[in-house]
């Protein structure tokens, strides 16, 4: 069961005309039939207004052309490991254009507060908006960036240069700046915080990863690096953003 929810239609309206060109978002809150809601009408508001500040770095906005909220005990607590899971709440809308945001209950077998999948993406109920302005950078094509984790030994360590930033290098960094500063300054930054803002203009070294299927064992396994790492609005970004 869908009900139109109750962010204001002069909300919705405003962020048309400012926004003629923004990426067209639809937000789904999930209901109980009991009902109980996973999210409040202005936690998808100001999801939004801080995606369209986060994104006016590179000129990106985005436009929230419906919010409603489904009715359904089965989609209301989605499990991460689960893909079956993860499907069934994601393909509740498909090729809508643009991006889904899938507001949920609780997000069990993880730590995640909100997470991407190709088909939308799911926010936590603990999930704070610069969350999911993190997670519309990997709708972007940009992936998360460290400057340490405890899935390997390699690390971060250092002061800024030229060559680790190339598109964004000053020789007027405080003394007491190091790159795994800088990385912690990024929106890609892998660990949950509000201070994570900055979109470089190019990409920048860090600590990333990408997922490698093994064959022989059927398992994921995450080819740890370090080097320039894809958080840029001017390398792969889609600056049409889009789930399936």
């Amino acid at each position: 069961m869908t009900a139109r929810c109750s962010v204001t239609a002069a909300l919705i309206l405003c962020l048309t005309a400012l926004n003629t060109e923004a990426a067209d978002v639809r937000a789904y809150v999930i209901a109980r039939t009991n009902g109980e809601v996973a999210a409040a009408p202005y936690r998808v508001a100001t999801c939004i207004s801080d995606m369209n500040i986060v994104y006016s770095q590179v000129g990106l906005a985005f436009n929230l052309v419906e919010c409603a909220v489904v009715t359904s005990n089965e989609l209301y607590v989605v499990d991460y490991t689960n893909a079956a899971s993860r499907i069934a709440l994601c393909n509740y809308a498909a090729n809508t254009g643009g991006i889904e945001l899938y507001f949920v209950g609780e997000i069990t077998s993880s730590q995640a507060r909100a997470f991407h999948t190709k088909r939308g993406i799911v926010v936590g109920p603990d999930a704070t908006p610069r969350d999911v302005s993190h997670e519309v950078g990997h709708a972007c094509g940009w992936k998360d960036v460290y400057e340490s984790h405890s899935g390997t030994d390699l690390s971060v360590e250092g002061r800024p240069r030229q060559e680790w930033m190339p598109d964004d290098w000053s020789p007027f960094y405080p003394r007491t700046m190091t790159q795994a500063g800088i990385i912690q300054k990024l929106l890609m930054y892998g660990r949950s915080g509000d201070g994570h803002i900055d979109i470089p203009a190019g990409d920048v070294r860090g600590l990333w990863y990408i997922n490698v299927f093994n064959h022989a064992t059927h398992n994921w396994t995450r080819d740890w690096r370090i080097s320039l790492a894809p958080v840029s609005a001017w390398h792969g970004m889609n600056r049409d953003p889009q789930n399936e």
